[in-house]
């Protein structure tokens, strides 16, 4: 008999989505945003650095999914690279990212609760889980020793903010022209 396996991207789509909706439902991505971009209270409001830092804020608040959506291709690509001794093609890379993602999200939502309840936001269990699970998931999936899979970490830790840093930094843009 075949094996039947869930396709990791459609899996990745489905929880996000499900994730996303507990964020806003409890009022957590409104606490995302507000957190993780902070204006100086000296700033100059019409300062383009200060404008694009607001419009960043906006595309947290209201397209946080979107982010996601165009930084995990662009990390796929990042990390097809910097693991090309192990074979994998960028389909198949892709398919990793989506999965660890979306497994993350999935343990992810059972803090949305704890973040309402308490009016907050940490993301630390969040980035733990997603540690842990890249750590073992990179090891076998790319065939490493867990030495190179801690030392690959590091760099491909440093992509992956690279990239949605720079997913929100165009979308932060493209709020400012008004697309």
């Amino acid at each position: 008999q075949r094996a039947r396996y869930v396709n990791p991207v459609k899996f990745f789509l489905t929880i996000f989505a499900v994730y996303i909706v507990a964020l806003s439902v409890s009022g957590t991505l409104d606490k995302i945003a507000e957190e993780s971009i902070h204006i100086g209270p000296g700033s100059d409001m019409k300062s383009a650095a200060v404008q694009t830092v607001l419009a960043i804020q906006a595309v947290f608040k209201t397209h946080f999914n979107l982010v996601f959506f165009i930084a995990l291709p662009l990390i796929a690509f990042l990390l097809r690279w910097q693991y090309w001794r192990a074979h994998r093609n960028y389909a198949e890379t892709l398919a990793f990212i989506c999965y660890v993602t979306g497994i993350t999200s999935l343990y992810g939502m059972v803090f949305v609760p704890f973040f309402f309840f308490f009016d907050t936001y940490f993301g630390a269990p969040r980035g733990i889980i997603l540690v842990a699970l890249f750590l073992v998931g990179a090891r076998t999936f790319f065939d490493m020793s867990w030495p190179r899979a801690v030392g690959g970490f590091f760099l491909s830790a440093l992509l992956y903010v690279l990239s949605t840093v720079s997913a929100t930094i165009v979308l932060g843009w493209a709020h400012m022209a008004g697309l």
